[in-house]
């Protein structure tokens, strides 16, 4: 996190290992979507997010996040099939 005036990062605990963090989110395709042709194989999906920050020292940070999508149905991705996917994202930060 960015502060005006700030040129480091600075965690929001004073844990050594930063904070922890969750999120659901939805999407609810429409009619017109799928009408567009924008989507296909499902009309709605859930995502569930569960993320760590982790503050080296004032300068450094380092973050990891996994994501579970779950579909409504099951789209086609290529040639397959899925009912839901799984995505791990890291980030390292560097604030000077």
């Amino acid at each position: 996190m960015r502060e005006a005036g700030n040129t480091h990062c600075q965690p929001h605990s004073r844990s050594a290992f930063g904070y922890f963090r969750g999120r659901v989110s939805n999407v609810d395709l429409g009619d017109e979507a799928l009408g567009a042709k924008l989507a296909k194989g499902t009309k709605e999906a859930w995502a569930y997010t569960a993320g760590l920050n982790w503050y080296l020292n004032k300068a450094f940070k380092l973050q990891f996040n996994y994501e579970r999508t779950d579909f409504d149905g099951k789209p086609k991705f290529g040639t397959n099939t899925r009912d839901h996917e799984d995505v791990l994202i890291t980030r390292f930060q560097i604030a000077y």
